[in-house]
């Protein structure tokens, strides 16, 4: 049904000037010139998918973590090279997040560890340890003081930074965590769990707010900048919108019919972005819960949606192997980008004296044997 060879995981803009950042199942990192829809730059190193791509605050700096490695890599995104190699970790590192002030980078783990690197160094200046299970996610306090984590042992862990000690441990989910959200005043930490529910809690460890009415899973929550409202989407095929004071469910958005795999707030919090597993993305207004446009063009699920920081564009990617940017003003495709690969289009189809791991390789960068 879908190409997924070299489906696209991740997606980010960078926050100062017209460039994409995508990782993908290729095994390299791409930068995009958005104005000339080129491909500027590949970073290659890896063996395995590319899972997450994670630019630093001042754009000066990218951090990605790959699936079948322990290390994560700080690329120079004017040179393309490669600056630091973060080791410590032994198993892939599944959340990666900057601090807002951008002296440090968090990794979550599969290990059950969450490293804090020194972002000018690459020194591993912390390491936080207490949970049982893997760690899907983690969020930095806005005064990046703090950091939360969250976890297939049920659990959300409030950690101090400074001293690295785990000062809270949340507990009230029956089931794995899989995102947690510092909202942006600093005052509370969503948190959303495959048992259908999104909790709030406060730094003392109360849970002020349980929001039910997901009839599955939730893989994905974001806050409106002015914490006052929160977004969640599901594998019930629905959006959901909460007031973060009363826990109210403000609006359902439905419309998908796949898993929603993303949702993204516009910039100026008037609109909603959500992708999903039936190939589309769809535009709502976020006050009156109506959807303004679908997206079409995708083949394959869409894993990541991301805005560009002027909100006029939006880039997806997708299983398909490709990234698409759209217009918001008019809701219309302007392109794909694709790089195009060493090997694009060669037919090795009855070639000889190659193994069957080259033939991998090759029809990774390109070739084809039909």
């Amino acid at each position: 049904l879908q190409r997924d060879s070299n489906a696209v995981f991740s997606l980010a803009w960078s926050p100062t000037e017209a460039l994409l950042a995508s990782g993908s199942h290729d095994q390299i990192v791409k930068f995009w010139d958005v104005p000339s829809r080129k491909c500027r730059r590949t970073l290659q190193g890896y063996t395995s998918s590319i899972y997450l791509v994670v630019w630093s605050p001042d754009g000066q700096a990218l951090a990605n973590s790959s699936m079948d490695q322990r290390i994560v890599r700080l690329w120079n995104p004017g040179s393309g090279q490669c600056v630091k190699i973060l080791e410590g970790h032994t198993n892939v590192a599944l959340a990666l997040a900057w601090s807002p002030d951008g002296q440090a980078l968090a990794s979550g783990s599969d290990d059950q560890t969450i490293r804090l690197w020194q972002a000018n160094t690459g020194q591993c200046v912390q390491i936080l340890e207490g949970h049982d299970s893997w760690i899907w996610s983690v969020s930095w306090s806005p005064d990046s003081q703090c950091l939360a984590s969250c976890s297939a042992d049920q659990t959300v862990r409030l950690w101090d930074v400074g001293s690295g000690q785990c000062f809270r441990v949340l507990e009230g989910h029956s089931n794995w965590i899989w995102a947690v959200v510092w909202s942006p005043d600093g005052l509370v930490v969503a948190s959303a769990s495959d048992d259908q529910t999104i909790r709030l809690w406060d730094k003392e460890g109360t849970c002020h707010k349980v929001f039910q009415g997901h009839t599955n899973l939730i893989r994905t929550v974001a806050w409106r900048a002015d914490s006052k409202v929160l977004v969640s989407g599901s594998a019930d095929l629905c959006i959901r919108l909460w007031d973060a004071e009363t826990g109210d469910c403000l609006s359902i958005l439905k419309g998908h019919t796949g898993v929603v795999t993303r949702v993204a707030w516009h910039p100026e919090g008037k609109l909603l972005a959500s992708c999903s597993a039936d190939a589309t993305v769809r535009l709502w207004d976020a006050t009156s819960g109506e959807c303004l446009n679908i997206l079409e063009g995708h083949e394959g699920i869409i894993w990541s949606v991301a805005w560009s920081p002027d909100g006029q564009q939006l880039a997806s990617g997708s299983a398909d192997e490709t990234i698409k940017l759209w217009d918001i003003s008019t809701g219309k495709y302007l392109q794909s980008l694709r790089a195009v690969r060493p090997y694009e289009g060669m037919n090795i189809a009855g070639i000889k004296g190659v193994t069957e791991a080259q033939k991998v390789t090759l029809r990774t960068l390109g070739a084809v044997d039909d």
